[in-house]
């Protein structure tokens, strides 16, 4: 094999190596850079949760008695309200219905039909 066979397959594939070599070591270095901004976080989650207490707690009320689990419930704790008024006691509010000054102009089709004189040519 001749020096000059040679050469234009190590123009194409040096580069191509280099290339996915410098890809590599650029991934390396991210994947590493990632992690340890990561652990930093959850160090310092870990160090504020440690020095600060939370700040509420929720109360959970006590696990309720098998009693009061199907016991009926009580309907006279509710307060009463009248019933509603009938529809005869109803009027319709003056706001709600302003009464038109003329009535509504007559139907106009929004494509007039061509009339039979026009369609009945020459």
């Amino acid at each position: 094999m001749s020096l000059d066979m040679s050469f234009p397959i190590l123009e194409i594939f040096v580069p191509l190596i280099c290339f996915c070599v410098a890809i590599l070591c650029c991934n390396t270095s991210c994947r590493a850079l990632q992690r340890a901004r990561e652990e930093r976080r959850m160090q310092s989650i870990r160090e504020a949760e440690r020095e600060s207490p939370p700040v509420f707690i929720i109360p959970f009320p006590s696990a309720p008695s098998e009693e009061s689990l199907y016991r009926l419930p009580r309907y006279s704790e509710t307060r009463d309200s009248p019933p509603p008024p009938s529809y005869s006691e109803i009027e319709m509010k003056p706001d709600s219905f302003i009464p038109p000054d003329a009535p509504p102009p007559p139907y106009v089709p929004p494509f007039p039909r061509p009339s039979s004189s026009s369609t009945s040519g020459s």
